[in-house]
């Protein structure tokens, strides 16, 4: 309680009955104790042992009631503990929902984490694959492209010329681009051999002894469709043997490499031979050492 001035006060005893009640039975001891001894008048013997007996069933009484109040006040104060302690469990209980609710969010939560991650992952896998798809498609078409634009540079037609005593061996070999685009950097390099029997392998080929080769020949520049006539010329005159060697059945061969550069910087080689018996006909195209890159 507070007064007017609004300090607190003792609390009065009618806020608490259980203290009016221990009051009013103390207040009531005492008086009788009190009334009790104003009435004592002299007594014999037995009226004494009455008195005593009918004291001590009076104090009996006194203390049963009190201790009649104090089990009740016990028994509140239980009822109100266990009121509290029911209280207390209910809010440890709802503690413990409560934390099991947390609990269990932060496990979806973790769970969702995971799936969020792993669809993550998925989706990256997805996109790398799509980049490689796009790289790979994109190197494709640029292959392509090259493939198509690039510069073709191969032989043609041979022309060879009767030998004559005393003289070099001499034949024209047409080279020509067929490509698109400019051939670079372009180097013919050709080779004349005899031989009886018709050669069957390009090892046997180079194995032959070989008396009129044209030196490394640059070329420089093909543009596309353009054509360049390369010119043999041997370095030994042709004595009478060599003449009817390459007049009756001996084959002549004529071979050799270009090498060119394409305008994308990419390297390229053309490897070929041709022959034929005598000195008439058509040259042939060999079976072996004719190739392109």
């Amino acid at each position: 309680m507070t007064d007017t001035n609004g300090s607190a006060r003792p609390e009065s005893p009618i806020d608490d009955p259980d203290a009016t009640r221990r009051i009013g039975l103390v207040s009531y001891i005492k008086r009788y104790f009190h009334q009790r001894a104003a009435d004592k008048k002299p007594e014999n013997p037995s009226d004494r042992t009455a008195r005593r007996a009918a004291d001590a069933t009076v104090v009996m009484a006194i203390f049963t009631i009190v201790l009649a109040c104090v089990s009740i006040g016990t028994l509140q104060l239980l009822i109100q503990g266990g009121a509290d302690t029911h209280d207390l469990v209910v809010a440890n209980r709802d503690a413990a929902d409560a934390a099991s609710d947390q609990a269990d969010a932060a496990q979806q939560f973790s769970d969702t984490a995971e799936e969020i991650n792993a669809g993550i992952s998925e989706a990256s896998e997805q996109l790398k694959a799509a980049a490689d798809n796009a790289r790979n498609s994109l190197e494709t078409t640029k292959s392509a492209m090259r493939l198509e634009q690039r510069a073709w540079v191969s032989y043609g037609n041979i022309d060879f010329s009767a030998p004559e005593i005393g003289k070099p061996v001499n034949a024209t070999i047409s080279i020509q681009n067929t490509g698109k685009t400019f051939a670079r950097k372009v180097r013919a390099f050709s080779h004349v051999s005899f031989a009886p029997p018709p050669l069957t392998t390009e090892k046997a080929l180079i194995a032959v002894e070989t008396k009129q080769t044209v030196p490394d020949e640059s070329i420089g520049v093909l543009s596309p469709n353009a054509g360049y006539k390369s010119i043999l010329k041997g370095n030994l005159p042709v004595d009478d043997t060599d003449k009817s060697r390459i007049s009756g059945d001996w084959y002549t061969y004529i071979w050799g490499d270009i090498s060119y550069e394409d305008i994308f910087h990419r390297p390229h080689e053309t490897v070929f031979c041709s022959y034929r018996q005598g000195i008439t006909g058509e040259f042939l195209q060999c079976p072996f050492h004719n190739d392109a890159d």
